[in-house]
């Protein structure tokens, strides 16, 4: 019987914007050839921190794994976020999180090519 070898994928080197969020992207290319249509990265803003003001032309997901905060949405649009919510920011519309809670805030995301 032959075995099979269930498909994982490796998170790249971390990277520390600051003392204020650390971000994991997903290798989604491990041997240079793309495994999925889409790219994806776990983002951690510690307590009483900001994530960076994001605005691009991907679209992008967010599903709140961990934690508590306020979403900023189009420099203008506040919004309490929590576990098990599900955002989604359509091209070039900025968003940033603060992390009002006393756990980190974990955050998956998701982004793609229009």
């Amino acid at each position: 019987m032959q075995e099979t070898k269930i498909p994982k994928l490796n998170f790249l080197p971390p990277q520390l914007l600051g003392d204020d969020v650390r971000v994991d992207v997903v290798d989604t290319a491990p041997e240079g050839v793309a495994l999925a249509p889409f790219k994806a990265s776990k983002i951690i803003v510690y307590p009483g921190h900001w994530s960076p003001l994001d605005n691009h032309e991907v679209k992008e997901c967010w599903m709140i794994s961990s934690g508590q905060g306020e979403l900023v949405y189009n420099d203008d649009v506040k919004e309490p976020i929590k576990a098990g919510d599900v955002l989604f920011y359509d091209s070039f519309n900025s968003h940033k999180v603060f992390n009002n809670g006393s756990e980190d805030l974990i955050i998956f995301s998701l982004w793609w090519d229009k």
